[in-house]
């Protein structure tokens, strides 16, 4: 997945330009050779997600999401990215949760993600 994030207060029309302009299909060859190589994936099917979120909320999302997907970008606002690590989060504990253990945490090694959950609890 190649994520872009940014602050962009221009207009809709402007925010599409800029957007596109960073998953740019040269840039983008260039980055799969450089991850194909690096990773040694030759000869695997290899699927690209674009992702660019934007670090303000958006009211207009919905028209800027519709004039990304010629390009094959998805849009997403940080109200967008934080459901998404919420409902990533849910899923992960739903899933290692048994029997000895309803209240499953995350990994140590997971302090952003800690941090996240606990923030988002308290609001």
């Amino acid at each position: 997945m190649h994520v872009e994030i940014g602050a962009l207060y221009e207009s809709a029309r402007n925010i599409v330009k800029i957007v596109a302009e960073k998953f740019d299909p040269n840039r983008v060859d260039l980055i799969k050779k450089y991850f194909i190589q690096l990773l040694d994936f030759q000869g695997r099917q290899i699927n690209y997600n674009k992702l660019y979120v934007l670090t303000v909320s958006r009211k207009d999302k919905k028209n800027i999401n519709d004039m990304l997907a010629p390009y094959g970008v998805k849009f997403w606002d940080i109200d967008d990215l934080v459901e998404k690590i919420e409902q990533s989060i849910n899923s992960w504990v739903q899933t290692h949760k048994t029997p000895q253990n309803p209240y499953p945490s995350l990994p140590e090694s997971y302090w952003m993600l800690q941090l996240f959950k606990v923030i988002a609890t308290q609001q």
